[in-house]
């Protein structure tokens, strides 16, 4: 308030008290504040400031830096204003006309957009969600919705041309504060936006210079944005119109974008794709475009369709139907040269184990993998094997009762020369051994130590390493002397080692135990003095 503290002098802010800006930024938000007092105190001054920065432009250009800099800090503040505001209905609807100028200027852009998002997220939100997971706070009144709603339906159209046409410093935030608004702005409205940006969306995707390219790209992110609140033939829509785009390799950027329209769609609609030959195209049109798939793409495909498994009904034949068909290509992800997108095809096979209900059922589809031609699909076929087993099983013993079995089947594949195949052997048998019932396992064990040392004086790969922590695990179950007399003659030094190893870390965890109970009796004798 002017009367507590003056900001001002004349029309513009006193240089004694520009302290007190990053003072009121900081600490506005953490009480109720007038939208009107920013519009009344704060609006007149960075219109004098403005009106003095363009004044000094020429005469005096480091003044007129100093005057914008402090009109960009007044304007910093109006994110704090709008963390609590107390007068939404009666204060808004005068600044929206004010907050449309700003978002074209680059100097005001971050703050307007800032505020945006914290008026209709409210300040908690605003920090904790995510470009995707923006969701409006719980509104007090009938007139604040009205008022949130003109202000979406006048600064909305602001944002995507600002988008569409121009290059905003902050394409994030902007998208982001457009999601915001979408989540308050009336449905027709929506609708109506939508509509135009579909219709610009398939403009430029017809154009194949860079500047339409790029603006594909911002469009298919602005379609992103709108997708929580499109109705069901909107939606409908734009699945017709991301489809065909869906297989354009020329621009991976886009491409990826298409994808992650689908990924919402999957999220947002996945009665309107679960439809029986909707699904069927869909799942070809995801399945099928491996090919044409960019491998920045990949990842969101995959995505894609864990979305749609999630959903699945295992009553519906349909659904269970589809799983078989798109396992050979998920294996296969397994192996991508991309993290993400291997941990896509991980998260995805549990989710079709979670989909069929039965995770034994999906054990038999990816083991049908492990006959495959070529070395690369066998390993993935391990591989995946090896995760379910390594997330699954430790809550399934049904599924733990299927390992001997397996196991016997991997191990045949150690005969092999393909280091892929070996490397994804190892890893298999060292995740069951601690799984299975050692009762169990025993009878295999000789059959594990013959396929594993053929390749213990491996170091490439690290078989070396890996192979000698597996001994050391299968020591610890049935004892040194049962898999000394396994080993062959000329690995025995390592089976001394291993022992030597075992019995002096044994010395150690023994003395430690000693030590500790000494210490713990002296302690006790001095309280029995105390």
């Amino acid at each position: 308030d002017e009367s507590h503290l003056a900001l001002q002098t004349g029309q513009t802010i006193a240089p004694n008290r520009a302290w007190c800006l990053p003072v009121l930024k900081a600490n506005a938000a953490h009480a109720p504040c007038s939208l009107a007092h920013f519009r009344d105190s704060i609006l007149p001054m960075v219109s004098a400031l403005e009106a003095e920065a363009a004044a000094k432009a020429e005469a005096a250009p480091m003044a007129a830096k100093v005057a914008q800099a402090r009109a960009a800090q007044l304007w910093a503040l109006l994110p704090a204003y709008c963390a609590r505001p107390s007068d939404v209905p009666a204060a808004l609807p005068s600044l929206e006309a004010s907050l449309a100028r700003a978002l074209k200027s680059p100097d005001c852009e971050l703050s307007v957009t800032l505020a945006l998002k914290t008026l209709v997220l409210g300040p908690t939100l605003t920090e904790a969600s995510s470009a995707d997971r923006l969701v409006a706070r719980p509104l007090e009144t009938a007139e604040e919705a009205a008022a949130l709603a003109s202000c979406a339906k006048k600064l909305m159209p602001v944002c995507f041309k600002l988008l569409a046409e121009g290059a905003p410093q902050n394409v994030q935030l902007v998208l982001e504060a457009t999601t915001a608004l979408s989540q308050v702005a009336s449905g027709g409205f929506v609708q109506v936006l939508f509509k135009t940006l579909l219709a610009k969306l398939l403009e430029a995707t017809l154009r194949v210079d860079k500047v339409s390219e790029q603006r594909a790209v911002v469009l298919c992110d602005l379609a992103t944005s709108l997708v929580p609140v499109l109705d069901t033939q909107a939606a409908e829509m734009l699945y017709n119109a991301i489809k065909p785009l869906v297989n354009m390799d020329d621009n991976p950027t886009f491409q990826k974008r298409c994808y992650k329209i689908l990924h919402e769609m999957c999220g947002h609609f996945p009665q309107l794709l679960l439809e029986k030959a909707r699904l069927a195209e869909l799942l070809s049109l995801l399945t099928g475009s491996l090919l044409t798939c960019h491998v920045s793409s990949r990842q969101m495909r995959l995505r894609c369709l864990e979305r749609l498994v999630n959903v699945f009904d295992s009553s519906d034949e349909n659904h269970m139907a589809a799983l078989p068909g798109m396992a050979g290509e998920v294996i296969l992800c397994t192996k991508d040269a991309n993290a993400k997108a291997r941990e896509a095809a991980y998260d995805l096979l549990l989710a079709m184990a979670q989909a069929m209900g039965d995770s034994r059922a999906l054990v038999q589809v990816v083991s049908a993998a492990l006959a495959a031609h070529t070395p690369h699909m066998r390993s993935a076929a391990v591989l995946a094997l090896a995760r379910i087993l390594f997330v699954l099983g430790p809550d399934d013993p049904a599924l733990c009762e299927m390992i001997p079995q397996l196991l016997r089947t991997v191990l045949v594949l150690l005969r092999e020369q393909a280091r892929e195949v070996v490397k994804a052997v190892v890893s298999f048998v060292k995740i069951s051994i601690g799984l299975c019932d050692p009762a169990a396992l025993q009878p295999l064990v000789p059959e594990v130590i013959d396929g594993l040392m053929r390749w213990a004086g491996d170091s490439k790969n690290r078989f070396k390493a890996k192979i000698r922590l597996i001994l050391k695990k299968l020591c610890k179950l049935y004892g040194f002397e049962a898999i000394r007399a396994l080993i062959p003659r000329e690995d025995q030094p390592l089976m001394a080692y291993l022992e030597r190893m075992a019995n002096r870390a044994a010395k150690k965890r023994s003395g430690g135990a000693m030590g500790e109970s000494g210490s713990s009796d002296d302690e006790e004798e001095e309280e029995e003095e105390e």
